[in-house]
């Protein structure tokens, strides 16, 4: 093991501006990234006409499948 860290990689210096620039880089293209999938995900949501929100703690599901099954049998 201990002949896999002796190679030039592991014992070349980086400097601090180094590190910084790449962590900069990499923060930014998280942030990119999450902006990218905030904007679809408003995207997808205007896309749908009709949203209904069903809040509590009890008969959630019950409560959700009965209005798709109703809706669904509007049709």
């Amino acid at each position: 093991m201990s002949a896999l860290l002796a190679g030039p990689i592991w014992g070349a210096h980086v400097s601090h501006a180094t590190l910084f620039a790449i962590a900069a880089v990499t923060l930014l293209a998280c942030l990119l990234t999450m902006w990218l999938g905030a904007l679809r995900h408003r995207a997808r949501l205007r896309a749908v006409p009709v949203r209904i929100h069903v809040a509590g703690t009890r008969g959630k599901s019950t409560t959700t499948r009965l209005i798709a099954a109703g809706l669904r049998a509007s049709r």
